[in-house]
């Protein structure tokens, strides 16, 4: 269930083996109804093959705090930058051509652990339709039907904070990846400024400082800043929830969850699309050795897997480092900030050792390397 990046990735993976894999989205097209920056690391371009829809190669990195600025730069690509409904629909038509069927405008009402089975309604009939298959996989975001069999990421009792993005339009795009730790308005959050190919993606995401104040006046608040008063144009606005939380449990019976549907979400910068991916290709892997050795479809292995995998331990770690920042009083914001240099910093090492060691491609050559400036 869900025709995101981690459900058509999963999908792709068990169709190309030969399995019927049928894929339910209830938006009426794949890559429509996220709120997404679309920053993705070198290892997923060639992971995937999206070499040919990569909008923009960063080296830069710029952090902002009040009148505090640091800057990282890299010989080597710290980040990719690609549109998520470009990516959507390419991760779709890959699932697709591997023989998986995809329909739209289909949302889950009901599903059953054991059987497996869901019912959904379509946005193009009055009826109610019942799918069985042997397995169900739920990547169907934060707001998971999976809450019904007390499965993946629960909004009703974990953390998460709301997130807003829009595209605007501009003449001119900054080369770096901008993040700005806002601390007038957000508690523990930022925003982000993406260069694409004619447009930046900005954005927003954290829990609002005062009482009822909606993102979309954040937002508003931040362009007006951003670009001197100046009136810019806004398209694709998208809102949504990031979790803070990694579910309580991943998998039940012959159900599981991926992606954003188990709370595989770095807390502290919203990033989830590689934590998407490598769920998806977990959950691909163990259902396809049970389908191959006719096994009994029992997935509860799949909860040790998720936690014995290295982003596991990693976003736990996270997670920690956010409850220090909740409840670090007056310097909240602060400590978001210093905590974005020393993440980026440590990124930035890992990303020269990757590309020192051969183990990605060099998108568009090496830069000559520069240290970090800090104002």
């Amino acid at each position: 269930m869900g025709a995101g990046p981690a459900g058509c990735h999963a999908g792709y993976l068990l169709a190309r083996r030969g399995w019927k894999i049928l894929i339910l989205e209830k938006a009426e097209k794949p890559g429509t109804t996220t709120a997404c920056g679309g920053a993705i690391f070198a290892l997923l371009v060639q992971k995937l093959g999206i070499e040919n829809i990569i909008e923009n190669v960063c080296y830069d990195v710029i952090i902002r705090y009040k009148n505090k600025i640091s800057h990282y730069k890299s010989r080597f690509p710290i980040t990719l930058m690609i549109r998520r409904s470009i990516f959507d629909k390419y991760l779709a038509m890959k699932a697709q051509q591997a023989g998986a069927v995809i329909l739209c405008g289909v949302s889950a009402k009901y599903i059953n652990k054991s059987m497996p089975t869901i019912k959904c309604v379509s946005s193009h009939s009055a009826k109610d339709f019942i799918f069985k298959g042997k397995c169900l996989i739920l990547a169907d975001g934060p707001t998971t039907i999976g809450n019904s069999i007390n499965l993946g990421f629960n909004r009703r009792h974990q953390l998460f904070i709301p997130a807003i993005k829009a595209d605007v339009e501009v003449d001119e795009k900054p080369d770096a990846i901008e993040f700005v730790v806002e601390s007038d308005f957000l508690h523990a959050g930022y925003c982000w400024v993406f260069p694409k190919k004619k447009i930046l993606n900005i954005g927003l995401g954290g829990i609002t400082l005062v009482k009822n104040t909606k993102l979309h006046a954040i937002l508003d608040s931040f362009l007006q800043n951003y670009f001197d008063g100046k009136q810019v144009k806004k398209i694709n606005i998208k809102g949504g929830i990031v979790p803070l939380e990694t579910a309580k449990k991943f998998a039940a019976g012959k159900v599981l969850v991926i992606g954003d549907a188990a709370g595989l979400v770095n807390p502290v910068t919203g990033g989830g699309i590689h934590y998407a991916i490598k769920s998806a290709e977990i959950a691909a892997y163990l259902i396809g050795k049970k389908l191959v050795k006719k096994q009994e479809m029992n997935l509860q292995s799949y909860n040790t897997l998720i936690k014995l995998n290295l982003y596991y331990p990693w976003l736990k770690t996270m997670r920690i480092v956010l409850n220090i920042l909740l409840k670090s009083g007056k310097y909240k914001s602060s400590g978001y900030y210093y905590f974005m240099k020393c993440y980026f910093f440590m990124l930035l090492m890992f990303s020269n050792l990757l590309y020192a060691r051969g183990k990605t491609k060099n998108m568009t050559g090496g830069k000559s390397a520069n240290n970090e400036k800090n104002n």
